[in-house]
């Protein structure tokens, strides 16, 4: 339908050999047959495992350490709002005619980040 291709000749000759092959050591020498099975299966899972191991989890370590800490410090942040808030309604009921001014500057969800001030262009040199 979309982009199908016709697969040569020796493409279906190569799978019904297959095919045969396979069904002759099943009937003949089935013992053996499920060794050579459990071997290749063994090694696929082998190489599979060495491959992630050395190629596709170190990639993902740093990821995930920055991850981790992320959720810590929501955690942590999270954790410190609702202490606030527990403490804010606790004061609240106590005196309700003092009004609460929020420190501007001190928003837990917003943050500084410095930037490469070093390579700012001096304009005083023009």
């Amino acid at each position: 339908m979309f982009g199908q291709k016709k697969h040569p000749l020796w493409f279906y000759l190569l799978i019904a050999l297959a095919v045969i092959g396979l069904a002759s050591q099943l009937l003949t020498n089935t013992a053996t047959f499920f060794s050579s099975i459990l071997m290749i299966v063994g090694t696929a899972v082998l190489l599979y495992g060495v491959v992630y191991f050395f190629f596709f989890k170190r990639k993902n370590t740093t990821e995930l350490k920055k991850y981790k800490k992320a959720v810590k410090q929501s955690r942590k942040r999270k954790r410190h709002m609702t202490t606030i808030s527990q403490v804010k309604n606790k004061q609240s009921k106590h005196s309700n005619l003092t009004k609460k001014h929020r420190d501007h500057k001190n928003i837990p969800h917003l943050r500084v980040i410095d930037g490469k001030k070093s390579k700012r262009k001096d304009r005083a040199t023009f």
